[in-house]
């Protein structure tokens, strides 16, 4: 038996009649290496409910979103391991209301406090956040 296959690099989630790549944006994930066995990942779940193929799951950086601009509302995966933590891997997931804009890149970011996750999207050209920070407790993923 022999698999193989292959995979895209971006995906435009909000369909429109005009495909120039300059007229939409893009929103990426982000990921934090910290050893061979502790890292930090943040995806692009869904888009206006439109999900995004898991895949993905393990190249969050990647992956990138292509969206046209506007008001959306975009789902954001979490995930950490700790070498030493119980159980294993942890996640959250939230959604984000984005006011996008033409040309502009964003990256789902945040970082693991205490018993929860922080999670924001920052647009990368300006260094401004674009949502606020929410506060998320997170799950064991069995």
């Amino acid at each position: 038996l022999i698999c193989s296959g292959c995979t895209a690099t971006q995906r435009l989630i909000t369909q429109s009649n005009n495909t120039n790549n300059k007229s939409v944006a893009t929103i990426k994930g982000s990921e934090k290496v910290i050893s061979k066995y502790s890292w930090e990942k943040y995806i692009v779940l869904a888009a206006d409910g439109k999900k995004t193929s898991l895949i993905f799951r393990d190249f969050p950086n990647n992956y990138k979103i292509l969206i046209n601009p506007g008001l959306h509302n975009v789902m954001v995966y979490a995930l950490f391991y700790r070498e030493g933590l119980p159980l294993g891997t942890y996640s959250a997931t939230t959604i984000f209301q984005v006011q996008v804009q033409q040309d502009s890149i964003y990256e789902v970011q945040g970082e693991v406090d205490g018993d929860e996750f922080i999670l924001w999207i920052k647009d990368l050209k300006t260094g401004k956040l674009v949502t606020e920070k929410k506060h998320k407790y997170f799950n064991y993923v069995p």
